[in-house]
């Protein structure tokens, strides 16, 4: 991984099969339901794509929980590569990550 002379922060969150599975069905669905429910002229079809809205919203909040547990299980390691921006601090590492 090259950060071109920037700080670095490496995440590494436990494996989660169906993690990245999930997060593409939310934004295929959000796309289908952005592209269709302003063409279409049925009201049962309309009601069908707002039912589906809701339950992706409910899919999304459901992810948010799942990586907010991820990242509090996972490792981090960041590494600071313009030690000059930290002068007068005693220890540069120790400089909180923006």
């Amino acid at each position: 991984m090259q950060s071109m002379g920037r700080d670095e922060l490496l995440v590494l969150m436990p494996a989660d099969e169906r993690l990245v599975r999930d997060i593409l069905m939310y934004k295929r669905t959000e796309k289908y339901i952005r592209q269709n429910i302003s063409i279409t002229q049925q009201e049962a079809v309309k009601r069908i794509l707002t039912d589906k809205g809701f339950q992706n919203r409910e899919r999304y909040a459901e992810l948010q929980q799942r990586v907010q547990s991820l990242m509090g299980k996972a490792s981090y390691s960041w590494q600071v590569r313009h030690r000059n921006r930290f002068r007068g601090c005693a220890d540069p590492g120790a400089a909180r990550v923006p």
